[in-house]
């Protein structure tokens, strides 16, 4: 379940952004970087969903050596 929900926050990623050709500029990429934030509170207003869910949502672009986001 949370390989198949991870990025459920692009939805909420404008698609001028998310489907864009080239390389994004630095405003664009911050807005990318928030799809893990917005899929995380998607996820959690699911009461009917396990935790780790929304969990994995949220952290799925942090590293074992403290790179990445949204943290």
């Amino acid at each position: 379940m949370c390989g198949l929900l991870h990025d459920i926050g692009k939805l909420r990623v404008p698609d001028e952004i998310l489907n864009k050709p080239g390389a994004l500029t630095p405003e664009e990429h911050s807005i990318m970087r928030q799809h893990t934030t917005l899929g995380y509170e998607l996820l959690r207003a699911d009461a009917n969903l396990d935790p780790i869910i929304s969990d994995v949502s949220r952290h799925h672009h942090e590293r074992m050596d403290g790179r990445g986001y949204p943290e």
